[in-house]
């Protein structure tokens, strides 16, 4: 007619790019979730890798020293002695002891506890002696 051009867009073909651009945004989102959900974990992953690595390096410090902790409980009604150092009754006293080591307890007279940190010994001995040792003595 008038040399212009009409285009016929049927209602079929509007619905159908509609729900192409639906799908479109819908699977972008989810793409987004995603990323959003990898980088979270990746962040909790390092900061759980952080602790860790701090954790290994303390307890391979203790295990470079040779040094471990004992834990001797008095349970007997009279003071203990242990290397010169006075243990009333029911108190319990913190001893840090390297392979080698001895310690002299005297003057048990009911029962002493001595806890490692992986076994709770109970002597009923007077006077007795601990040392540290790898099992071969």
């Amino acid at each position: 007619m008038l040399g212009e051009e009409i285009n016929v867009i049927f209602e079929d073909e509007e619905l159908k790019e509609e729900g192409q651009l639906k799908k479109k945004d819908t699977t972008y989102n989810k793409l987004r979730i995603f990323q959003f959900l990898m980088v979270a974990f990746l962040i909790v992953n390092l900061i759980f890798l952080y602790f860790l690595i701090q954790d290994l390096r303390f307890y391979n410090s203790i295990l470079r020293r040779n040094i471990y902790t004992l834990n001797v409980i008095n349970r007997g009604p009279s003071e203990i002695y242990i290397n010169e150092t006075v243990v009333t009754p029911n108190q319990n006293i913190q001893i840090q002891l390297a392979f080698g080591e001895n310690l002299e307890i005297h003057g048990n007279q009911g029962e002493t506890v001595i806890e490692t940190p992986l076994v709770k010994y109970t002597v009923k001995l007077e006077d007795f002696e601990v040392s540290l040792s790898y099992g071969s003595e």
